[in-house]
């Protein structure tokens, strides 16, 4: 008779969801291993933690409380009492929106008529605690503006008084607060004199 002395290969473990989610609920799966001595249990882990006895099922539900990624291990303990490797994975939850940007224009004077109809609106990328910053929309007087990833929008406006801000959105789709609102006044009419009879 051969003396077991190896413990189980590592498991491969697979979340769901695998992507960044608002859900603190995920469900954890591996391939079933064999031993020569047999599968007595497996483990799991979350963020280092105490080892827990999962008993013959290869799956096992985790809710998390606080966001961003948590550690997940898994592991076999065969009939011989030999620790397995440990098999990895990551849940990754993320459920507040990033932080409100601030916009600054920088073509005009802020508050006063303008002469030149060009605006130049820029912002900073807040940051997002998880799944980070994806997008940004703008508002130019009250209309929705899709920006993509991109820091600033350039615009010709017409005389008037005119008015942008912006929010970031997330890879969630969680969006910010509206950043300050820039307003600016366009006037690229001269006056015209009066004419004398």
């Amino acid at each position: 008779n051969e003396i077991d002395i190896s413990g189980p290969n590592a498991p491969e473990v697979a979340v769901n969801p695998e992507n960044w989610t608002t859900s603190q609920s995920f469900t954890a799966t591996w391939n079933e291993l064999s031993d020569s001595s047999e599968i007595n249990r497996y483990e799991y882990s979350v963020d280092y933690g105490e080892w827990a006895n999962n008993g013959a099922s290869s799956s096992v539900a985790i809710n998390v409380v606080e966001q961003g990624i948590h550690v997940l291990r898994v592991r076999g303990v065969d009939n011989a009492g030999n620790i397995g490797q440990e098999g990895f994975a990551e849940l990754k939850m993320d459920n507040t929106p990033p932080n409100t940007p601030a916009v600054v224009e920088t073509l005009l004077r802020d508050g006063e008529w303008n002469s030149v109809n060009s605006a130049k609106f820029k912002w900073n990328n807040p940051g997002d605690y998880g799944s980070g910053v994806d997008k940004f929309i703008g508002s130019l007087d009250s209309v929705e503006v899709q920006l993509g990833k991109q820091l600033e929008h350039q615009i010709n406006l017409t005389d008037g008084l005119h008015s942008f801000k912006v929010k970031a959105i997330d890879a969630l789709q969680q969006e910010s607060e509206w950043s300050n609102e820039i307003s600016v006044k366009i006037d690229t009419h001269a006056p015209t004199l009066p004419t004398l009879n």
